[in-house]
């Protein structure tokens, strides 16, 4: 099941995105069906804090048993980024930045970060780590182009179950549907 990170609705761009908090609706999803695979496909690095996106993908990897499926995004909706006070023309560089620091944390133990996104001695850490399942790894994908045509930042996914198709689970006795979905 993908969920997509567009933090606000822009008329101007065609359609509504994401209704629903990704990471809440992702919790909502693991605790609800057993072998779904969840994807995040993509979260917006640039829009994010990489110690925020590093514990929520994080637990809801753990959460889920190994099922998340995490695709990083450069950004697309230019509108979005001054409301976050961040400069659209400087969303590349944001983006390796976030990517960076959120790999250092997710895996590694108690790294050094000192970068414009903050500062961190050894000793702090972000837990939980990502579920130890599967094949967890980042790898580059295919260069991808933006709605105006210009290219975004190689965009890259962490898979805790390598090569698996995303199925219809069965829904555990009790469960309801989310409001507007099935």
């Amino acid at each position: 099941m993908w969920v997509r990170d567009v933090p606000l609705s822009d008329p101007g761009f065609g359609d509504v995105g994401q209704v629903y908090d990704p990471w809440t609706y992702l919790a909502w999803l693991a605790a609800h069906t057993r072998r779904l695979s969840l994807a995040a496909g993509s979260a917006v690095f640039p829009l994010r804090h990489p110690i925020d996106l590093a514990k929520q993908s994080a637990s809801i990897d753990q959460l889920s048993g190994g099922r998340l499926v995490l695709g990083a995004a450069s950004g697309d909706r230019g509108s979005e980024f001054p409301a976050y006070g961040i400069d659209h023309s400087a969303r590349a560089e944001r983006y390796r930045e976030t990517f960076h620091r959120f790999r250092e944390l997710t895996q590694s133990t108690g790294p050094r970060i000192s970068s414009a996104l903050g500062r961190r001695g050894g000793g702090l850490d972000v837990l939980p780590k990502p579920s130890p399942a599967g094949s967890r790894g980042w790898s580059p994908g295919p260069r991808s182009r933006s709605r105006s045509g210009s290219p975004n930042t190689p965009t890259a996914g962490w898979s805790t179950r390598a090569h698996r198709t995303p199925s219809r689970a069965p829904k555990p006795s009790g469960a309801r549907s989310p409001p507007g979905g099935s």
